[in-house]
C-alpha cells in the first residue's frame, strides 16, 4: 500500500493523495472513504515510532505505475509492482500489509463499504 507521513498543515486526505502520487505516479483520482485504521509500533529510520494508519479506497483502471516521484529510500523498498486480483492474493504465499488483506478487500470489492473505518489489529 502506498503510504507515509502526514506533513505539517496536511489533512489525512491530502497526505493520502500526495503519497499515492509520490509512490505510484497516480494522480487525478477521486479519494474514497477511509475504510480501515490502526495504530502500530514500528521502527522508522532507526527510531521507534507509533504509526497511525488510515487506509482510503481509491478505484483506478488500467493505470501505469511509475517510480519517478519516489524518494531514494522508497526506490530501495519498492522494487516492482503488480496489480493483484483478489483470487491471486487469496492463493499467494506473499506477505501483504495490512495483514489479512484478502479478507479485508472482499467486502470492499463487493461494494460493501463500512460506515466508519474498521479498526485493524496490529498483526
Amino acid at each position: 500500500m502506498p503510504g507515509g507521513g502526514v506533513e505539517p498543515g496536511e489533512t489525512w486526505e491530502q497526505a493520502a493523495t500526495r503519497e499515492l502520487w509520490e509512490e505510484t505516479g497516480i494522480e487525478g483520482v477521486q479519494l474514497g472513504p477511509c475504510v480501515w485504521s490502526r495504530q502500530k509500533d514500528v521502527v522508522l529510520f532507526g527510531q521507534p515510532t507509533r504509526g497511525i494508519e488510515r487506509y482510503y479506497l481509491v478505484r483506478v483502471r488500467n493505470v501505469a505505475i511509475h517510480a519517478g516521484n519516489q524518494f531514494d529510500h522508497e526506490r530501495e523498498v519498492y522494487q516492482h509492482h503488480h496489480w493483484w486480483p483478489l483470487a491471486e492474493i487469496e492463493a499467494s504465499d506473499e506477505t501483504f500489509f495490512p495483514e489479512e488483506l484478502a479478507r479485508l478487500l472482499a467486502p470492499l470489492l463487493a461494494g460493501e463499504l463500512p460506515t466508519q473505518p474498521i479498526a485493524l489489529t496490529t498483526g
